[in-house]
């Protein structure tokens, strides 16, 4: 996966360990094929918003509607503040 986490973007591959610090920008962008990531959280509230969008992503098909991700983030206080990452394999 490519994660870009503040200003610094780097690739990261399987078995690798990504700290992406709360209050720092960060985001990730799978390379090539789909990739499944473990999170751990130490902070306790955002499995709500993890929940409420699983069950999002596994009402629809085809691509998910981003502005209904933002909507399900916004009532955690969690908000994109930029675009994808462009990826090129």
């Amino acid at each position: 996966m490519t994660f870009s986490v503040g200003d610094e973007t780097f690739e990261a591959g399987a078995g690798t360990l990504v700290w992406l610090p709360r209050i720092v920008r960060h985001v990730r962008e799978p390379v090539g094929r789909p990739s499944v990531g473990l999170r751990h959280h130490h902070t306790g509230g955002l499995e709500g918003m993890f929940a409420k969008q699983a069950e999002y992503f596994a009402s629809v098909t085809g691509p998910p509607d981003e502005s209904r991700i933002d909507e399900i983030g916004a009532r955690w206080g969690v908000a994109r503040v930029g675009p994808s990452l462009e990826v090129t394999e």
